[in-house]
């Protein structure tokens, strides 16, 4: 018995050192690329092939992939999304399955195949709807919502930015409304409903305003100009 005691102290260190260059790898992901690249590329080696360190791999390559998406390596990043997606459905996380899907749209909207990427983010939707993952839900939102964007489906991105608003209201992200405020004005742009396009991007400005960031004021005050000469043209 106290043989097995001293098998088992390996592995719960091996598992600890792994979560914690994970821990670091995801935190640093849009802070420090090459750092963030560097600690999953060692978690993953620590890793290996070890059957039972799956969702510790799968986490290790979303961060890494998130890393090379930031450093504008595209393909990479979908070889790390699509790896991590297959290991989270061989263990059976859905809102793992959720988010990396999710992963994997975003980088299909930044090569704008648009239609992929919104085939993925439905999918992710449906997976968070069905199981109550909100975070994961919210992010994907507002992902669609910019694909809608770039089709100039104006009326189905404001739907899931509206839906997006609800939950950052939930969760008392002011940050988020004040990006969604600004999202709300473009969809409203776009269908020529000037008069919410303005109030929405008024609402904008007040949280940034409260929030003190000055380049979101300066861009709403920027988009709120552009909307009265169009108004008046």
């Amino acid at each position: 018995m106290e043989q097995k005691a001293v098998e088992s102290t390996p592995s719960q260190f091996l598992k600890e050192k792994i979560q914690t260059l994970n821990e670091e790898a995801f935190a640093l992901r849009f802070t420090d690329f090459q750092q963030a690249l560097h600690l999953a590329e060692t978690s993953l080696a620590l890793i290996g092939d070890n059957p039972d360190l799956l969702a510790e791999k799968a986490f290790a390559l979303n961060a890494k992939g998130i890393a090379h998406y930031t450093l504008g390596d595209d393909a990479n990043a979908v070889d790390c999304f699509q790896e991590s997606l297959r290991l989270a459905r061989v263990i059976d996380d859905k809102e793992k399955e959720a988010a990396f899907l999710c992963s994997i749209g975003i980088v299909h909207l930044r090569r704008q195949e648009t239609e992929a990427a919104i085939s993925l983010f439905e999918a992710s939707l449906a997976l968070c709807q069905k199981f109550g993952f909100s975070k994961t839900e919210a992010v994907v939102l507002n992902n669609l919502g910019n694909a809608f964007i770039d089709q100039k489906r104006f009326a189905d991105a404001l739907a899931c930015h509206e839906k997006r608003l609800n939950a950052k209201e939930k969760m008392n992200d002011e940050r988020g409304e004040n990006c969604l405020f600004g999202k709300f004005s473009l969809c409203a742009f776009g269908v020529r409903q000037f008069g919410a396009c303005i109030r929405l991007a008024n609402q904008g400005r007040a949280i940034a305003e409260k929030l003190g960031e000055k380049c979101s004021m300066a861009t709403v005050y920027l988009n709120l100009g552009k909307v009265y000469a169009k108004r008046n043209s």
